[in-house]
């Protein structure tokens, strides 16, 4: 919130939860083994690899961070941030990073970790003066020293303080991969030595402070790559997929899975990854721009001259659909007709079924849209009102409530002491995962990684809730702790959580446990509107209202008797004390109500309340899925309409059918063109 709220300032020390997420899975840090942040900001990747180790059933315990930082008020931060989340062990220094290592070993050697993760501060000047450790930590070189451009020496750092066995990942500004000069050769000498694992793009302004893209650097010592990676290097291009937010742009769960699926699989995706031998990289000058070996630019939209001249839709923009139409349950024939050309037959798979050709000219072996479809409007409503579509939707929903009902107890395990007995979070997230792909991914509405995307953002939005579940071992454990972050936020005095769009009515918990309280608040705020409003209506002066406002005409209520209207005014005002003294005991009685009902819960009643509601969004999310599959049909339809809709045929007949026209209403008023 404060990133959020500070912008640059913030920015400084906070990375979005998202990437740091995906760098942390990307590194899969294990218990008895230690993680450092040479800029750890106020510590939140530390934390996140602790918790990864958890949640993968490790002893957190027994897994070590360390960090150091600048800026002594954002170290301050960390240190307190670590203690919040039960880390009192951490070693986190106050120094600069590149002038002074803090973490050496009682010989003055550099210590080693097995896991580095960082976002160091992009293109930061620094003094070579003066510089401890320089020679056993810039082994590649330095780079220039008022350019703006340290990135490198970070990372160089990094790479100084692993173990030989170990990896790092961090956020790197894109100029890394192609500036030359000192930056190049350092490059040449990390592929030399083979350090660079994968290269990972990802998309514009997702960091607070700055809208340049980034990307993530994936390294590991000299001669510790798995065999089957030794001399390549993975490229991934992610800046194309990502959820638009109103500040910052966010990485969905599907994008994150689809990031370390590729990487774990270290394989070419058509469009998204490939594959680089190192000599390849050293054939073109070291450059790693990631769009060179990995282009995900869009093709360029296809234009057919003859549909353009004549009408028409070509062929091959109606079958590049036909992915889409079968995802939602219907087929291109429920929106197109056909008119074969003389060298052109019908499709084999068209069902026989092309509908009644439309009575205009077009070209042989193109599709129409069908006749029923007179305005660009008519697409939508009947694609999401068709019966094929709503039928695949409840073939959807069938499958879900069947996965579910199977596969829900894997919740409720988690309260018999599951992780004491080694059975982490994590891997319970892989079980749910993995049946809902079997459950969901055949009937092919949703592709592979928006199924694992429904999966893993409902499981991230619901973790602690899950870690209540597994170490207090009660489904009623839940319940208070919603009840209790309800009642801190309505108890915010300075509104805080409310600012950043935290609505303690819009739980689902209220909705279940006080079914119809909202809607009474509702009403009663709707009728103070109402009373408000022809309250003002009725104190309104008509002379001076018309003087100012010409459209403006006395209420009729009130005008034909207006000796009566202080009489209704007084009425209306007596009416909108009541209902605001109404709305105000509601309020009032809020949080007494919700605890009221909270006492009356058992614990079966509780797992039932709360498997419900984590039902109800993982529903919700699914949903949201489905519309975004369903609407993507229809901007393709939309903007195949907008293409082919008109001819310049039919432009030019209406021209010249206009030209005809005001040719006789000329001829009729006298007049002779010629």
């Amino acid at each position: 919130y404060f990133a959020d709220s500070a912008g640059k300032k913030g920015g400084e020390f906070y990375t979005p939860r998202e990437v740091v997420r995906l760098m942390v899975r990307l590194l899969k840090p294990q218990q008895g083994h230690n993680i450092y942040d040479p800029c750890c900001g106020s510590g939140g990747m530390l934390i996140l690899a602790r918790e990864y180790v958890e949640e993968a059933g490790g002893d957190p315990r027994n897994f070590r961070v360390y960090g150091q930082e600048a800026n002594g008020n954002v170290w301050t931060i960390c240190k307190m941030n670590l203690i919040f989340h039960g880390i009192q062990d951490a070693g986190i220094e106050l120094e600069d990073t590149l002038a002074e290592p803090k973490h050496v070993e009682p010989d003055g050697t550099l210590m080693a970790f097995d896991y580095v993760i960082s976002n160091p501060p992009f293109s930061q000047n620094y003094q070579k003066e003066g510089m401890k450790l320089a020679s056993e930590r810039f082994i590649y070189g330095l780079t220039p020293e008022r350019g703006k451009k340290a990135d490198l020496m970070f990372l160089q750092h990094m790479l100084a303080m692993l173990k030989p066995t170990g990896m790092m990942a961090t956020v790197m500004p894109h100029g890394v991969l192609f500036r030359g000069g000192a930056e190049q050769e350092i490059r040449r000498k990390l592929l030399e030595d083979d350090i660079i694992e994968a290269v990972i793009g990802l998309p514009a302004n997702l960091f607070y402070g700055t809208g340049i893209p980034a990307c993530i650097l994936v390294c590991r010592p000299k001669g510790a790559k798995p065999q089957e990676r030794q001399g390549k290097v993975l490229f991934i291009n992610a800046d194309a997929e990502y959820h638009e937010g109103r500040a910052q742009n966010v990485l969905r769960p599907e994008d994150i899975e689809k990031i370390v699926d590729t990487f774990d699989a270290f394989r070419p995706v058509e469009r998204y990854a490939a594959v680089v031998p190192v000599a390849d990289l050293f054939a073109a000058g070291c450059n790693l721009n990631i769009r060179r070996y990995a282009d995900n630019a869009p093709p360029p939209e296809p234009h057919d001259v003859r549909a353009h001249l004549q009408g028409g839709i070509p062929r091959a923009e109606v079958f590049a659909l036909r992915a889409l139409f079968e995802a939602i349950g219907l087929k291109p024939v429920n929106v197109f007709t056909y008119q074969p050309g003389p060298e052109l037959p019908p499709p084999p798979d068209w069902d026989g079924v092309y509908g009644p050709f439309a009575q205009r000219k077009h070209a042989p072996g193109h599709f129409v849209f069908a006749p029923a479809f007179a305005t660009r409007a008519d697409l939508k409503g009947f694609l999401t009102g068709h019966p094929a579509v709503q039928a695949q939707r409840e073939r959807l929903d069938t499958a879900f409530a069947t996965w579910w009902e199977a596969h829900n107890h894997n919740l409720v395990e988690l309260t018999g002491g599951a992780h004491l007995q080694g059975v982490s979070l994590f891997a319970t997230r892989a079980g749910l995962l993995t049946s809902f792909e079997t459950a969901l991914l055949p009937l092919g509405l949703l592709t592979r990684y928006q199924v694992d995307g429904v999966i893993a953002g409902w499981w991230d939005a619901l973790l602690y809730d899950f870690k209540t579940l597994a170490y207090q071992g009660a489904f009623t454990a839940i319940v208070e702790s919603w009840v209790e972050s309800i009642r801190a936020t309505v108890e915010d005095e300075d509104e805080t959580s409310r600012d950043n769009g935290e609505d303690p009515l819009a739980h689902p918990l209220i909705e279940h446990l006080m079914p119809g309280y909202l809607e009474k608040l509702e009403t009663l705020e709707s009728q103070i509107a109402n009373l408000k409003s022809q309250i003002a209506e009725a104190t309104r002066d008509p002379e001076e209202n018309s003087r100012g406002d010409p459209l403006w005409s006395p209420d009729p209520l009130w005008s034909p008797d207006p000796s009566g209207a202080p009489d209704k005014i007084k009425q209306l005002r007596n009416d909108l004390r009541a209902a605001r003294s109404e709305l105000k005991r509601l309020q009032g009685e809020f949080l007494e109500r919700l605890e009221a009902r909270r006492a009356e819960l058992t614990e079966n009643t509780a797992r039932d309340l709360v498997l419900a509601i984590a039902r109800e969004r993982l529903q919700a999310a699914l949903d949201r899925y489905v519309v975004a599959r369903q609407q993507a049909l229809v901007g393709a339809l939309e903007n195949l309409w907008d293409k082919y809709r008109v001819s310049l045929a039919e432009i030019e007949a209406e021209r010249d059918a206009a030209r005809g026209r005001l040719n006789e209403y000329l001829q009729t008023l006298g007049y002779d063109r010629e």
